[in-house]
């Protein structure tokens, strides 16, 4: 055993170390992981360790005797949530580390000559030392503990470094970097030298608050930050743009921008010709004086765009500005063969386009034939885009709230790896008669959920629906107009509508529905329907006047008035009629309310009201009945 160089324990209950410990003295590397450690002195006698890893360990002291370690390479105390002392001089004792992990551990660092005190804690100038040092992770709380001479950081390989009491995350798996700075201050200039040499290679770069980003982005030492790969900015007020001239974003994978409060536009008129290329994630919220977000030629570049989510920008009118007629062509489509995923959330003067043309009028709406997107499986458009369909000589494919119109009778349209579908809050949607048209397929189509899309009559035509093959989860809510969910066809036009997968139905506080579907002609199989949930729909007498198929239903629930019962009456047509029928009285009543109540909705003074006025609704309800369970024979 005194020979034992290596000694790996995890998950072993050592909240103690024997004192046998200490006669391994050829021991090179220790590793006691989530063992319950909490005294450590023993450790100080196994003078030859070169790796100490005491991840997750109970230690509420780094002792002075761990400074007599003077061939340690390694020491990680990651996750040592308890460890709130460093014992002074031991980090600078140990002239031969290369790593030092403070992930999610101790962070008290003191502020070097403080009142000319002695130290009862370590400080960050203990690391100009470390003359071997390649790797660090820590954290900086107070940013007067970073010294002014800390060039020595310029020299680091590997770092994951917080300055500033922001709450950062540590691990993103979608910006995960080897190198990697998070920086909450008032004013970037504070950054001394190390910092600034730091900012050349970082890959990740988090700000928030400074008041003067610009300044530190645009400095020439940090040579346009080359290797730059995940950008996120927040709470900046000074900012008009983010990407300047100077700034080489030929890497750039990730853009996150929160709370920009005079942003006006994301890159400044002239970038390099690669810039943008590798771009796969972008995120917009809350920047209030955005309009666009790029323009024509940059657009053409996100060719690797797997990602896009905008929300709460008042002032977007569309995601892309044409500066000038001749950067587009006449066949000069835009394709983001890579884009999976698109949320649209809170955008009240969006006006349905993809790109517009400054000086001409001229528009391409975000699912026009000159916008492709071949890869996409997520869409979620939700609350206050609003757009007047008119007729134009375009061919508009489809507005924000994904009404199509002016399609021509031989186009078709699908979305071949669309996954999940969600539109919510669209209480500016004039009215429009189907989500979709005929032409449009759904074939991947998993979950559909529709809320407060207040415009919408008739939800979907028989080609459409027969096209949700895949389809699992479809829910309905508060949609104020809609009278059916698939459209009756034509007189002569029988068919079979099988929705295979199709698992749960809900459908929720629609006051004018009166049937999934009223045509005769239309006969309906549901192999796998197993839940089926009715609340407050007062005006629905029936599912469909033609047969329903339900193999695997037993029950469907109903909710109306606050009360609520499960019931099944030998078919899903039957079941609907019998209720209707036993509750008829109760049914109008509610229809003449929820009548009134969406109506006084759909005229509140914001969204926020809205939103907050429909919350208190569902806490009101306090009247409730004991739940009902009723078969028939």
């Amino acid at each position: 055993m005194k020979r034992l160089k290596v000694l790996s324990l995890e998950k072993v209950n050592l909240s103690s170390l024997p004192s046998s410990i200490g006669s391994l003295r050829s021991l090179c590397t220790l590793r006691l992981i989530d063992c319950g450690v909490e005294d450590i002195v023993m450790l100080g006698e196994l003078v030859n360790l070169e790796i100490l890893d005491l991840r997750n360990s109970g230690i509420r002291l780094l002792p002075k005797e761990i400074g007599q370690l003077r061939r340690l390479k390694l020491l990680d105390l990651s996750y040592c949530y308890s460890l709130k002392v460093v014992s002074p001089n031991v980090l600078s004792s140990l002239s031969r580390l290369e790593e030092l992990y403070f992930f999610h551990s101790f962070d008290r660092w003191e502020v070097e000559g403080t009142d000319n005190l002695i130290r009862s804690n370590a400080s960050l100038v203990e690391l100009q030392y470390l003359s071997r040092l390649t790797t660090l992770k820590v954290r900086v709380p107070n940013e007067q503990a970073m010294p002014e001479d800390n060039i020595f950081l310029g020299k680091l390989e590997r770092y994951k470094i917080c300055i500033g009491d922001g709450k950062w995350y540590w691990t993103e798996t979608r910006t995960e970097a080897s190198r990697m700075l998070k920086l909450k201050m008032k004013r970037s200039s504070n950054l001394y030298g190390g910092i600034k040499l730091l900012l050349r290679k970082t890959e990740s770069l988090y700000v928030d608050e400074a008041e003067d980003v610009r300044e530190m982005l645009d400095d020439p030492v940090n040579q346009g930050l080359p290797r730059l790969k995940h950008l996120k900015l927040s709470n900046v007020s000074d900012m008009k743009f983010v990407i300047g001239s100077r700034m080489l974003v030929s890497c750039l994978e990730s853009l996150d921008l929160h709370s920009l409060m005079n942003l006006e536009s994301i890159c400044e008129a002239q970038l390099k010709a690669e810039s943008f290329g590798r771009l796969r994630f972008l995120e917009v919220s809350e920047c209030k004086m955005l309009k666009n977000l790029f323009s024509f030629s940059i657009a053409k570049r996100l060719r690797q765009l797997e990602e896009i989510e905008v929300s709460h920008c008042n002032n977007l009118k569309e995601f892309i500005i044409v500066e000038k007629e001749e950067e587009i062509g006449e066949n000069d489509n835009l394709e983001f063969p890579q884009l999976r995923s698109l949320s649209l959330r809170y955008l009240p003067t969006f006006n349905g386009a993809w790109y517009s043309q400054k000086t001409i009028q001229s528009v391409t709406w975000l699912f026009g034939k000159m916008v492709i997107f071949p890869m996409l499986e997520e869409l979620g458009i939700c609350c206050g885009i609003e757009y007047e369909v008119q007729d134009v000589d375009l061919d508009i494919r489809t507005t924000m709230e994904c009404e199509l119109e002016a399609c021509r009778d031989d186009d078709s349209y699908t979305f071949p790896n669309l996954h999940q579908l969600t539109l919510g809050w669209n209480v500016g949607v004039k009215e429009i008669w189907h989500l979709v048209p005929s032409s449009i397929s759904f074939q991947n189509l998993v979950i559909l959920e529709v809320r407060e899309c207040d415009g919408i009559i008739k939800l979907i035509t028989h080609s459409t629906a027969k096209s949700l093959v895949q389809l699992k989860e479809m829910s309905i809510l508060n949609c104020k107009k809609i009278e059916e969910i698939i459209e009756g066809g034509d007189k002569n036009d029988q068919d079979e509508i099988i929705f295979p997968q199709l698992n749960s139905l809900e459908l929720e506080s629609l006051p004018k529905l009166e049937s999934f579907c009223s045509s005769w002609n239309y006969t309906f199989r549901f192999p796998s329907l197993q839940t089926v949930i009715v609340e407050d729909c007062p005006k629905m007498k029936i599912f469909s006047q033609g047969h329903s198929n339900t193999p695997m239903l037993n029950e469907v629930e109903f909710h109306w008035s606050g009360c609520y019962e499960e019931s099944w009456e030998s078919d899903l047509n039957s079941t609907i009629r019998q209720f209707f029928k036993e509750h008829q009285i109760d049914m109008v009543e509610k229809s003449k309310n929820s009548e009134e109540y969406l109506s006084h909705l759909s005229t509140s003074n914001s969204q926020n009201d809205l939103i907050k006025e429909y919350e208190n609704s569902e806490e009101d309800q306090s009247n409730p009945c004991k739940k009902q369970k009723r078969h028939g024979t």
